[in-house]
């Protein structure tokens, strides 16, 4: 029996990294358990071996974000969008990168996350220290990849 995966058989996996060049997506990798795909800043991990979900991480202004889900829900779409809502995924970051976390907070940051000093600086309102980020987005179509591409591209993210 072969180890091969049956569903990254090279023809399928050519037309795939196709479609991504279409849409300015870079991939690396040969098989689904190993492939990077990137468009700019921005992380595009496919959640499934149907390759047609995907995962967006990276920092997604929130005026971009709002676009893109606002056009979504127009259409009455679930192509892309925010698992929980863009509200309670809102993160505020620093200019040094850091996410900005209410103060209030930081007991419980600094018990279930070791990082805390390296990512994390806590203040009295995280709003007024920083910008509003989205960092991920859940797309569950090729079509829903091309709007954040297109959406992307329109304010020079990439």
């Amino acid at each position: 029996m072969s180890n091969k995966c049956r569903y990254c058989d090279e023809d399928r996996m050519s037309k795939f990294r196709d479609k991504m060049s279409e849409l300015s997506v870079t991939v690396e990798g040969t098989m689904f358990d190993n492939l990077k795909c990137k468009i700019g800043q921005f992380n595009v991990t496919p959640q499934d071996i149907s390759l047609s979900s995907f995962k967006i991480t990276g920092k997604i202004p929130l005026y971009v974000a709002e676009e893109i889900c606002s056009y979504e829900r127009d259409k009455r779409s679930t192509d892309i969008w925010c698992s929980g809502g863009l509200e309670g995924n809102v993160k505020y970051i620093d200019e040094s990168g850091k996410i900005i976390v209410d103060e209030e907070k930081q007991e419980t940051y600094k018990k279930f996350f070791p990082d805390v000093p390296d990512k994390y600086r806590f203040v009295k309102e995280p709003k007024s220290e920083g910008k509003p980020f989205i960092l991920f987005l859940d797309v569950t179509s090729v079509g829903g990849l091309k709007l954040f591409t297109d959406t992307i591209k329109k304010y020079n993210l990439v």
